[in-house]
């Protein structure tokens, strides 16, 4: 490794490393085989591009089998501009980390850990694949497989199971089969007859407003491009790309930073672009930013978390706010605010509380909240996988928002562990302190909100 390259992997790598602790387990080879049937379906290519964007982000070996004549069916990929499906998998990983090693192989050798996505005659160390709103991840070849436009969120979560298990592998720890549901926030059984699917129609987001652009802000916007919406989108954020952002975030790449010619690009311009004409980006700060001071959105997801950002977004007393964030403990979390359904996001992160979690397939009981210390330990929430899921279970719960079903879930707090342990998704229900000066005001906020999308969402 040149000086170069070594001066790249200790800037992009910095955080990656602090949970590694060995920077050799980064240099063990990947692979990944994909099968014929993925290779030839919009979804398969999906997974797999999904996959390797997450991948190339950690690893820094990468080979790959794949038909290398299919032509390239997703269109409106971010970050490539190819015809052929072979073609774009080395034009991504190699935007994403200019000195790793990736390659198009007839056969794989001297892989730590590898894959197939779909089924092929090739024995690998796991298996992936989808089915409707369902991702599996395998120790053995999987039977059903749907490669239909109904899978296109079972594909997203598979990505993310995959990419999770790789890792976990090169670094000695324990990864089972399993198989989880995106929609219903749940473990399902690998061998389950039929799975949930969601009609392909796009969530309605209306005029909505989008506060950080970071790892999961990126990851959000990457799934409202690729699996559609409808509205307007506003998003505000003044920090430029920085190289170690590129370890984490899907949308964005060594090219953005200042690390080539000393000029970095700014985030919300590069999601804007990504998002073609439906987003009004803002580089301002959120308490600076005058222009949308008095303005009123239909939904407020809160993806950034300092200057006090929270509480300032309570002073609009609004009525739907989503967020989604990542954590320790190998943790993807998601957050539902709806007014006077459940507490304001100031009182759940801000205070610091954490909820009663019930088993995923448990009920969720009222009891009271118990009250921990803030975690200290942030090291793994830099995990590209962490970040996908959090911004594609963050795109469901819009799809069931716009479906105007959202309040339906007793739930309001749910927990993705990818440590591969019993009992992966948690859920709880939080509820504002007692002195939380934002509650109790609904009649208040049936006001403000009268021409609001959802205004009926309140009680």
């Amino acid at each position: 490794m040149d000086v170069k390259s070594e001066e790249f992997y200790s800037e992009r790598d910095k955080r990656t490393i602090s949970f590694i602790d060995d920077t050799d387990h980064l240099n063990k080879k990947i692979g990944v085989v994909i099968s014929k049937k993925a290779c030839q379906s919009y979804i398969g290519q999906l997974l797999v591009l999904t996959l390797l964007n997450q991948l190339s982000r950690v690893h820094r070996q990468i080979a790959v089998i794949v038909e290398e004549d299919e032509p390239l069916l997703i269109d409106d990929y971010p970050l490539i501009n190819e015809t052929k499906f072979s073609a774009a998998i080395q034009s991504l990983t190699e935007s994403i980390d200019p000195y790793g090693d990736f390659q198009v192989v007839d056969k794989l050798m001297d892989c730590e850990a590898s894959i197939t996505v779909g089924n092929t005659d090739v024995s690998t160390t796991y298996y992936t694949g989808c089915r409707g709103t369902v991702g599996i991840l395998s120790k053995d070849p999987i039977g059903r497989i749907d490669w239909g436009d109904q899978s296109k969120i079972g594909a997203g979560m598979a990505s993310t199971l995959a990419a999770a298990a790789l890792l976990r592998k090169t670094i000695d720890k324990p990864v089972r089969s399993l198989a989880i549901c995106a929609w219903d926030y749940e473990e399902v059984k690998l061998d389950a007859g039929n799975y949930p699917e969601v009609l392909n129609s796009k969530p309605d987001l209306g005029n909505s407003f989008i506060i950080g652009a970071g790892a999961v802000g990126s990851a959000f916007t990457y799934w409202l491009r690729l699996l559609g919406f409808k509205g307007r989108l506003t998003l505000i954020d003044k920090d430029p790309v920085q190289l170690h952002n590129t370890n984490r975030s899907l949308l964005f790449i060594p090219e953005h930073s200042d690390w080539f010619d000393g000029r970095a690009l700014n985030k919300v311009d590069i999601l804007g672009e990504t998002l073609e004409g439906s987003c009004r980006p803002i580089i301002e700060w959120y308490d600076e930013a005058e222009e949308i001071k008095d303005e009123k959105f239909d939904i407020i997801y809160c993806l950034a978390n300092e200057r006090d950002v929270r509480t300032r977004i309570m002073s609009r007393y609004p009525l739907v706010v989503l967020h989604a964030t990542t954590g320790h403990d190998w943790l993807s979390q998601l957050h539902r605010h709806i007014y006077d359904t459940d507490d304001c996001i100031r009182c759940r992160m801000d205070d610091i509380k954490d909820v009663k979690l019930e088993c995923s397939k448990g009920e969720v009981k009222k009891e009271k909240e118990t009250e921990v210390e803030a975690p200290t330990n942030n090291r793994d929430a830099a995990l590209p996988f962490l970040s996908t899921a959090s911004g594609l279970l963050l795109y469901t719960l819009s799809l069931k928002t716009a479906f105007k079903s959202a309040s339906q879930d007793k739930a309001n707090d749910w927990r993705m562990f990818f440590d591969f342990l019993p009992d992966p998704f948690r859920k709880g229900r939080a509820k504002c302190k007692s002195d939380c000066p934002y509650s109790g005001r609904a009649q208040l906020v049936s006001k403000i909100h009268s021409k609001n999308k959802y205004k009926e969402l309140i009680s």
